[in-house]
């Protein structure tokens, strides 16, 4: 049986913002606004500093899922022949793309872009928004992150950085052109300080899991990511955090339990399924197991808290560079195990989601390592983000059970 959870408060304030700055984006279009499109984890402050209005198409497909609307969207895709294993967060934005029904949007669409931003963290992006330039007709900019593999000297990281950092001053340059207007350094400073501390605060809502209970779930950062994705750079993203932050450490000083009576600690692994975040919550909860951190939010914190308004190029460029999913498969180990420590874990949830090659392509080896290592069982559950008919509830649930069942019967021999 299901247990209730109680959802942060602060959440109404995100949907109000989210919902305030969609609607305000498609008015700047309307009235002359260059529009951005970015992958999730581009620095968009750059372009954003130029008042060019970022938008994400993951996010959007994010929120296409939780309302159950990407299926759909998924099968317009193929319907143009794109392939059933191609990411689906791609597959949902390449159909609204082709369908432009603003009833399959929860919130009507984005804009159509002026340009197109991605970085290679994520080969799939490469792809997917060379084939965005085409049907819009729109430049596309690429950020070309080499990937930092195991056993890499300072120096060979240092060469990394630079080449990054270089890429940063020649898309300054095209803007310049493409604008006709001189590049704001003024301007990119505020956004950066924006973006740096909203995500700094996000991240303190994420460390709070360390707390024995947990005043959250990993389930909670996942829906309180969305500020950070659509309003990062702006100052009403620092407002938002700093008022999420206070209401969890709130939790944290009266001692308030995310599950009720928690059990277990765990970490879930892998893209959130934006369709079942809130049944997995209360599910999980059902057997006072509180996920309580996640790969996730993570990313998120490594890619923009370490984001320097003195030295704007130079800091976006080396966390650009030596984010965690720019790692090597050993790194990833030695990350993790650390994050089981930190949190006090009693296990691992492994979340795959099938079209997510990038996400998925070591998930195995890391899982048996870290059991190995961390000497804490895992579980492997299979999923997607947001293509509904790769889940199924019965299989994640008799999963889920077994597991239980293993995390019992530790507890009881005293593991």
């Amino acid at each position: 049986m299901e247990r209730k959870v109680h959802p942060l408060q602060s959440h109404v304030l995100m949907q109000e913002l989210l919902a305030k700055h969609y609607a305000e984006a498609k008015k700047a279009k309307a009235e002359g606004q260059k529009i951005v499109w970015c992958c999730g984890q581009a620095a968009t402050d750059i372009l954003l500093a130029m008042d060019i209005l970022p938008m994400y198409p993951e996010n959007h497909a994010a929120l296409c899922g939780a309302r159950g609307v990407s299926t759909d969207l998924c099968q317009i895709a193929e319907g143009h022949d794109y392939n059933p294993d191609l990411c689906s967060y791609a597959r949902n934005e390449l159909g609204w793309a082709f369908s432009g029904d603003v009833s399959l949007s929860p919130l009507g669409g984005l804009p159509e872009p002026d340009i197109l931003l991605i970085a290679t963290l994520c080969n799939t992006h490469l792809k997917w928004f060379e084939n965005l330039s085409r049907i819009y007709n729109v430049p596309l900019l690429t950020l070309d992150t080499p990937l930092i593999h195991d056993g890499m000297g300072a120096e060979e990281v240092e060469t990394i950085v630079g080449y990054v950092h270089r890429q940063l001053e020649e898309e300054i340059a095209f803007l310049e052109d493409f604008t006709g207007r001189r590049y704001n350094y003024d301007r990119l400073q505020e956004v950066v300080a924006n973006t740096s501390r909203a995500a700094q605060l996000y991240g303190e809502v994420v460390s709070s899991a360390r707390n024995i209970p947990s005043p959250i779930t990993a389930f909670d950062t996942f829906l309180h990511l969305g500020a950070l994705m659509d309003l990062r750079g702006f100052p009403q993203a620092v407002t938002y955090y700093q008022t999420l932050r206070d209401e969890v450490m709130g939790r944290v000083d009266s001692g308030f339990a995310a599950v009720g009576e928690e059990r277990y600690r765990l970490y879930w692994d892998g893209i959130p399924i934006w369709f079942r975040v809130g049944h997995l919550g209360r599910k999980f909860a059902s057997y006072g197991a509180c996920c309580a951190v996640a790969l996730y939010p993570f990313v998120w914190v490594e890619a923009f808290a370490r984001e320097d308004p003195e030295d704007p190029l130079g800091s976006i460029a080396r966390a650009q560079s030596t984010i965690y999913v720019n790692r090597g498969t050993q790194y990833v180990i030695d990350f993790l195990c650390q994050v089981v420590e930190d949190y006090s874990l009693d296990g691992l949830v492994m979340q795959m989601s099938r079209t997510c090659k990038p996400v998925i392509s070591a998930q195995l080896a890391v899982m048996k390592a870290v059991e190995k290592r961390a000497g804490v069982p895992a579980v492997l559950i299979e999923g997607d983000m947001v293509d509904a008919r790769l889940y199924s509830d019965a299989d994640v649930d008799n999963r889920i059970e077994t597991f239980m069942a293993v995390l019992e019967g530790r507890a009881k021999a005293g593991a």
